[in-house]
């Protein structure tokens, strides 16, 4: 497969913020926490507990937080889908908490920046999902973002994502500008999205209803110009075929590959669309990075990767192939095309 440009897609990695104070927890149904005065915490936010003394049932724990009165609040125990219905029953714990001190601290994702609503899923017992989850708090459309450093404007990537829970709203996956299909089910979607140049962001839209988790997003670059023509060439080859290209393998450790090579032929391309195909080879450099060749013709055998729908193919740029001529107002472009067998 192609390289991953997204960093953490499976929301694994946590940040915990400062330490804030806790006055107290009661042994009551529902626990009510009290927390010292600034401590900027709302509804929907979840926060991870430990050094509590007497209540230490809690610690080490991440809880979401709901029914804010002041500094007051109590422990969702429902999952996302139903988060804000019901609170952690702590009457059956051992004492309440009077010690407190610094034992609060916010969660939030590393590797991605979070408006309102978006937060570090939690189960409603104490743990994290490894998910991501919108909790409704938000008041109209909410971005969950991060910005992407290998993107190149004007080429297509491959993008995928998973609505594991969806209770309400709808969820829009977007990359340098350009927004995918707004998603109202839990399932695996996969897209693929020309990035139209405005930014160098993936990112995941809430509209001001919705309410979920999302796991697994991930992108990668692809290929979507229709070759004019396109023809397996016989026998297979390795994937070590020029000397340059053999030491940096030998280099790197890489051993070769049985590879089945495609010849591709495209016919009087435009200019801009001349830039892509230059573009996206200097990207691949010259043969190295894997990607997702989208508009592989119909009348080919595409069985090699597996692909059910016959019309794409994983592989690289062989080194060394690719073969401009221009036009007078236009271009002609020889490269081909290997696949892994």
């Amino acid at each position: 497969m192609g390289t991953e440009l997204v960093t953490d897609g499976g929301f694994a990695s946590i940040t915990l913020a400062g330490l804030k104070g806790v006055a107290g927890i009661t042994k009551a149904n529902p626990g009510v926490l009290t927390l010292d005065a600034g401590h900027g915490y709302a509804n929907g936010d979840v926060i991870y507990l430990a050094g509590l003394s007497e209540m230490t049932e809690l610690n080490g724990k991440y809880w979401k937080l709901r029914n804010n009165s002041g500094d007051t609040f109590e422990f969702s125990n429902a999952s996302i889908a139903t988060w804000d219905s019901s609170s952690l029953d702590t009457s059956g714990y051992g004492a309440a908490e009077v010690t407190g001190g610094n034992c609060a601290r916010k969660a939030s994702l590393t590797s991605w920046t979070e408006s309102t609503g978006w937060q570090v899923d939690v189960d409603g017992a104490g743990a994290l999902t490894g998910r991501v989850a919108c909790d409704g708090e938000q008041a109209g459309a909410s971005n969950l973002n991060q910005t992407l450093s290998d993107t190149v404007k004007n080429q297509t990537y491959k993008t995928v994502f998973t609505v594991a829970v969806r209770a309400a709203g709808t969820v829009t996956l977007n990359i340098g500008g350009t927004d995918g299909t707004s998603r109202s089910s839990a399932a695996t979607f996969t897209e693929y999205l020309a990035d139209a140049g405005s930014s160098e962001v993936i990112g995941l839209q809430a509209d001001g209803d919705f309410i979920g988790s999302i796991d697994n997003v991930s992108a990668q670059l692809a290929f979507n110009l229709t070759p004019s023509e396109m023809w397996p060439l016989e026998p297979e080859f390795y994937n070590v075929v020029s000397t340059p290209e053999s030491g940096a393998k030998q280099y790197s450790n890489i051993e070769p590959t049985e590879t089945q090579q495609y010849q591709c032929r495209f016919r009087g391309i435009s200019d801009a669309n001349w830039r892509i195909l230059f573009n996206h080879y200097k990207i691949c450099k010259g043969g190295f990075e894997a990607f997702t060749f989208i508009n592989v013709p119909s009348y080919l055998d595409t069985d090699l990767d597996g692909d059910a729908d016959g019309t794409a193919l994983v592989g690289r740029w062989v080194p060394g192939s690719y073969e401009p001529t221009q036009l007078a107002n236009a271009w002609d472009v020889n490269i081909k095309f290997e696949v892994d067998v």
